[in-house]
């Protein structure tokens, strides 16, 4: 079975993957070994089936291990240093130049390059191709090409302004190593994790580890809510959450006589609505789909219960829930309507008998009114970002854009990602209540705050920007 070894050299590098292996979702098949210092193995509290943590340091056994971070050492400086983006990269030697030929092996495809003033000093790791000047060679490179420096201020200029996707690999006499180069940053994490998750599929695919295939994995690696959880709770400051909870929890005791003790949030995101139910006093699990945005939850001070699924897949726990959420619209991300009834199969497993399910969608009239061809901005801090929205009637699809720009030391650093939403009618979520073997209890819309179940065979999608659909499990 392949498996990847991770290092941390101290235990404060040793706290930042344990971070980053919380929410961690390997394909199956593959191990990490967690590696950690004596003194950090008593805080580490990580319990997964592909996890293995040791104070061990074996023998490596594979072509790439995994370092947290190989600045503090002087590995950097005695191995051969390969930094590589999309844009451009760069081989940076160390004082053993025979590493080289391990460096063409893993590097196998590319092409190799040298500017014309340091050719002398590059004798014997030929052949290189020249280029007359850096400029030049940088605007006619193509993807494979590498350039080979001796010059760390050269190979630091190229990357002042790193690259979102910027590879660190170590080629060392024992083997290549990935620096993840992670901090206790979001965008260290978000690097980290996508970089982590490429090794993890390009090993289950093949044991030659060789850039082009981490490369071509990490590209494969898209997702909703990335960069964009960092700014989540900010760009939603305008909400008040305790008004939602609020109102939620007095149609809730409409119909749920006992107390709610113990609550289930899909979809949490953050976990804004999670957090101010374990602040009422009650036992709080929840999960979302997205690593980044669990990895926020996870800093808030009164946070749930945490794990990492889909809406649309089992529950860990069953037949324990007072009262289960779905908030803010994740309705609408599954696009296919076998994807609702699972949700509701898996959420009345979830449930005791007479316990309550709420979930709200954004409408018809929501996306035509207020999100068709709609573009914002927002500035936080040294970051931009651009959001885009358009809805696609005769598809029924509300389509998302974010557009990230980082202020770096010599201009920005973009980043994308899209978000696509489901715009169910008001029909087609009654008939996928009526097959779900759930009661439907009421209808409610937070401008009247009265229940609209009478008025359920109108098209209420039309009159209102958001409904709330409260179910019930039979008794």
């Amino acid at each position: 079975m392949p498996r990847i070894d991770l290092t941390a050299s101290t235990a404060s590098e040793a706290k930042l993957l344990a971070e980053l292996l919380s929410f961690f979702d390997p394909p199956e098949g593959v191990r990490l070994r967690f590696l950690c210092p004596p003194e950090a193995r008593k805080d580490i509290e990580l319990k997964h089936k592909w996890l293995e943590i040791t104070t061990d340091k074996p023998k490596p056994e594979h072509q790439v291990q995994v370092v947290c971070s190989s600045s503090a050492g002087n590995l950097a400086r005695e191995s051969l240093q390969l930094w590589s983006s999309n844009a451009l990269s760069c081989i940076e030697l160390g004082r053993d130049p025979s590493l080289f030929k391990q460096a063409r092996e893993f590097c196998v495809g590319y092409r190799f390059y040298c500017l014309d003033s340091e050719r002398l000093n590059l004798k014997g790791i030929e052949p290189l191709q020249v280029w007359p000047e850096l400029s030049t060679g940088i605007a006619s490179q193509a993807k494979t090409d590498i350039l080979v420096t001796r010059s760390p201020e050269l190979r630091q200029a190229l990357f002042i302004d790193s690259p979102e996707d910027l590879w660190h690999i170590l080629i060392t006499a024992e083997g290549n190593l990935l620096d993840l180069r992670l901090d206790d940053s979001a965008e260290a994490y978000l690097r980290a994790y996508r970089q982590l998750m490429a090794l993890c599929q390009a090993l289950s695919e093949s044991q030659q580890i060789s850039l082009e295939a981490l490369r071509r994995n990490y590209d494969k690696i898209h997702g909703s809510y990335s960069f964009f959880a960092e700014f989540y709770d900010r760009y939603m400051a305008h909400v008040d959450y305790s008004a939602w909870l609020t109102m939620i929890l007095s149609w809730a005791r409409r119909f749920y006589a006992g107390p709610l003790v113990r609550a289930l949030e899909l979809a949490c995101g953050t976990a804004n609505i999670a957090e101010q139910l374990v602040f009422k006093g009650m036992e709080v699990d929840a999960c979302d789909l997205s690593p980044f945005m669990l990895r926020e939850a996870a800093r808030k001070c009164f946070k749930p219960h945490l794990f990492r699924a889909s809406l649309d897949t089992p529950l860990p726990h069953w037949d324990c829930y007072d009262l289960v959420l779905c908030l803010f619209d994740s309705v609408n991300y599954l696009l296919d309507i076998a994807e609702l009834k699972a949700t509701l199969t898996h959420v009345r497993a979830a449930l005791k008998p007479g316990a309550l399910f709420v979930f709200d969608i954004s409408t018809l009239q929501n996306s035509r009114e207020n999100f068709d061809d709609l573009v914002q901005h927002h500035r936080f801090g040294n970051a931009l970002i651009v959001h885009h929205a358009s809805f696609d009637e005769l598809g029924m699809r509300q389509k998302s854009s974010l557009t990230l720009y980082r202020k770096r030391h010599l201009g920005f650093v973009m980043s994308e990602e899209h978000h696509t939403q489901r715009v169910y009618r008001h029909r087609e979520i009654l008939s996928v209540i009526a097959s779900s073997q759930m009661e439907l209890l009421g209808i409610f819309n937070p401008d009247t705050r009265s229940n609209l179940l009478s008025k359920r065979h109108q098209n209420l999608d039309e009159q209102y920007a958001r409904l709330f659909y409260m179910l019930r499990r039979p008794l």
